[in-house]
């Protein structure tokens, strides 16, 4: 809780079932989709800086995603498609609606099925082993995909945060890890958010689990259930060493003081947002 200059800090809680050392306030946890309003901010960067635009076609860096095509329906196989309306601008890709993106579904759909590398299944939330593609081999599997709607037309969570950070790597020239320390995690003085923990942090890295029966979703576990748990990753699992694709929908790692220092550089904003959505 923070007010008025005023920071309050609780924790409750271990790192890992059966660790009887309270959890600490430097405790480094997976954070998951609170990555994509990282990436988003150092993509509004880029914007202020004129290194491109919101209406720009992000073709100019992914040409993978040129001349896309659209699925005609849901089910359709993925040869049943029709051309794009007009390209995917960068604004599509920061808002979510680029045409693509998580399908909460349990039906076979051929897209869903795709073979295991560029199906809609790699597009959704991260919620198991990080993929093996780096952001080449990404971005050139997502292409091979016809889109689900046309550029523009419907919000679908989570794939634009991915995409968002390989066009940031392109219109920089530099890795995405790179970008964000030195435009978002330096200025604010985030020392423990990154897409890996090293190994002498390790020991403030918490274990990862899942409730039983749903650990298979997440691509994990080790069979050893306790209270209904199961555990998917340990510290030195998935998180250990720099991953092949630094994703900007899920990939980072962080602390609590980190996270509280990136949602104080937010609250100015907010309440100008606030103030002005107010007067209208």
């Amino acid at each position: 809780m923070a007010r008025g200059g005023q920071v309050h800090v609780t924790s409750a809680g271990h790192k890992a079932i059966g660790d009887s050392a309270p959890i600490g306030r430097d405790a480094i946890f997976r954070i998951a989709s609170l990555t994509k309003p990282i990436t988003g901010v150092a993509a509004m960067l880029l914007i202020e800086d004129g290194a491109m635009a919101l209406d720009d076609p992000v073709e100019r860096w992914l040409p993978e995603l040129s001349a896309r095509r659209v699925l005609r329906s849901y089910d359709a196989r993925l040869s049943d498609t029709v051309p794009a309306e007009r390209p995917i601008t960068v604004e599509d890709v920061l808002s979510f609606r680029l045409g693509f993106g998580s399908i909460f579904t349990q039906e076979c759909l051929p897209v869903v099925q795709a073979p295991r590398g560029n199906s809609a299944q790699d597009a959704q939330p991260a919620r198991g082993p990080p993929t093996p593609h780096n952001p080449d081999e990404w971005i050139a599997a997502f292409g091979s995909l016809p889109l689900l709607d046309q550029p523009g037309e419907r919000f679908r969570y989570n794939t634009g945060a991915t995409v968002a950070g390989i066009l940031i790597e392109r219109v920089t020239g530099a890795p995405f890890g790179e970008v964000l320390s030195k435009r978002v995690f330096e200025p604010l003085g985030l020392t423990d958010t990154a897409f890996y923990v090293p190994a002498d942090k390790m020991t403030r890295f918490t274990s990862m689990y899942a409730p039983s029966e749903a650990a298979a979703v997440f691509g994990g576990g080790d069979g050893n259930g306790t209270g209904g748990l199961t555990l998917v990753d340990r510290p030195d699992g998935w998180y250990a060493a720099p991953p092949a694709l630094p994703d900007g929908a899920g990939g980072l790692v962080s602390t609590i003081d980190d996270l509280g220092a990136f949602a104080a550089m937010l609250q100015p904003m907010a309440g100008a947002c606030c103030r002005r959505s107010r007067s209208r």
